[in-house]
């Protein structure tokens, strides 16, 4: 018995259960012995008390590139004008500068924010 389903009935059926078509993330790959002890690293302190989280500082930094766009552009052309001026979102790669932007906090305190540029 042959049954003929449409893709659009697959996707459908796939939504209804809750999942959708998206980007795959990136992550760095692990060895099976690497992936074990960061595992265990992160599950160590799953049974900490409140007095000992906060003793923690909780740090962490970011880049941010300035003059850089961060939206997706969509245009609708043919495959002999997608090189069109027209066509072309511009993104201004040469003499790109990024922002450093550090921070961290306890329970108690935060530090104050660090900025520094980076060209």
């Amino acid at each position: 018995m042959t049954l003929l389903v449409s893709n659009q009935t697959i996707q459908q059926e796939i939504h209804k259960l809750g999942k959708n078509s998206q980007i795959s993330q990136k992550k760095p790959y692990l060895q099976p012995q690497e992936f074990q002890c960061q595992l265990a690293f992160a599950q160590a302190p799953r049974h900490w008390t409140v007095n000992k989280w906060a003793k923690v500082i909780w740090t962490d930094k970011s880049a941010f590139k300035l003059g850089k766009r961060v939206d997706q552009v969509r245009v609708w052309c043919t495959v002999s004008k997608k090189w069109l001026l027209e066509s072309i979102a511009m993104n201004h790669q040469s003499g790109h500068q990024s922002v450093m932007i550090w921070g961290g906090f306890c329970a108690a305190h935060c530090a104050p924010l660090f900025s520094w540029m980076v060209s």
